[in-house]
């Protein structure tokens, strides 16, 4: 991951979709911010190129 996906909150949210992450590891600042941009719309719509995630 690039350091410019690291800093954009909305990038990165969109990178995290894109690879279906499930389980993350943060500080609790980042986490809020990255909480704080997916509530405020900053979110990006969900990637139409991608295949749904296989149900278990």
């Amino acid at each position: 991951m690039s350091e410019d996906t690291r800093r954009d909150a909305r990038a990165l949210l969109a990178l995290l979709e894109q690879q279906a992450v499930e389980r993350l590891f943060l500080p609790f600042v980042y986490l809020q911010h990255l909480a704080e941009a997916a509530s405020s719309g900053l979110r990006p719509p969900p990637c139409s190129t991608s295949s749904p995630p296989a149900s278990n």
